[in-house]
């Protein structure tokens, strides 16, 4: 262009949730790729289901190799590779936990193959799943989700942390959109429905914070609260058992 400017086509990609028609594609360049299936954006898959399907089990095959290697490989020093594991490994699923619709077709296939992986992964790490203390119940797994200062691992727990972490990301991302938008000087951007359906069902705790305007002020505290509260429900739930419980009293400090 007259500034100086050229569009890198090598680096572009073209998708329509609607289809790429003949009159879309004719408004770019021939040597954009066309992209029927979807795309990845920042490590995230916009697309057909299919192809977003096949892109988170892609990236759990990385999660599981590199967790299958740090067990078997790094035998001679299993407390530094399960500390790999809990602070590189396991916490990849923050992205995907954030950036995977709740709702999606393909979201209960993808987190129910991630908490296999989490077990599986810890089950190799204590030693194998042949510990006949490992096959009795999953307690001990329920256990490794708590935090450390709660006598656990502090362990990702997909399955309970997936709406919880998807709602905080979304309304992180809140405030920067509205404020592209107020830049641009488009209408205020609507809260996003997730949000108010969390708040309107009580998920979201009313006492820490009274309104949504409260959680759009402090959105970097709402998956700590939210996670704070799975886990205190999830001691409650472990506590029905009188000898875990005691376990856990110990292991906390507080027996």
């Amino acid at each position: 262009g007259h500034l100086g400017l050229s569009l890198a086509t090598h680096k572009c990609q073209l998708y329509s949730s609607n289809g790429i028609t003949a009159d879309i594609s004719t408004l770019f360049p021939p040597e954009i790729s066309r992209e029927p299936q979807g795309v990845i954006v920042l490590g995230t898959p916009i697309g057909e289901p299919g192809f977003c399907l096949n892109h988170w089990n892609e990236y759990l095959d990385n999660m599981e190799q590199e967790a299958t290697a740090l067990y078997t490989v790094w035998t001679d020093n299993l407390q530094a590779a399960f500390a790999v594991f809990r602070i590189c490994v396991q916490t990849k699923l923050n992205h995907l936990l954030k950036s995977m619709p709740p709702n999606s077709t393909y979201a209960p296939d993808i987190i129910t193959r991630a908490t296999k992986i989490i077990k599986s992964s810890l089950e190799g790490f204590l030693g194998g799943s042949h510990l006949g203390d490992l096959e009795h119940s999953d307690s001990w797994l329920q256990q490794a989700y708590l935090p450390p200062s709660m006598g656990g691992f502090g362990i990702l727990d997909p399955s309970s942390l997936h709406l919880i972490t998807f709602l905080a990301g979304e309304v992180a991302v809140h405030n920067n959109l509205s404020d592209l938008d107020a830049a641009k000087r488009l209408p205020p951007r609507p809260v996003p429905s997730s949000l108010q359906q969390a708040f309107d069902s009580g998920l979201i705790n009313k006492d820490q914070f009274p309104t949504i305007d409260h959680v759009l002020s402090e959105p970097h505290k709402l998956q700590q609260r939210l996670s704070r509260e799975h886990f205190r429900q999830l001691r409650l739930i472990l506590g029905s058992d009188l000898n875990l419980d005691r376990h856990l009293n110990s292991c906390s400090g507080e027996a």
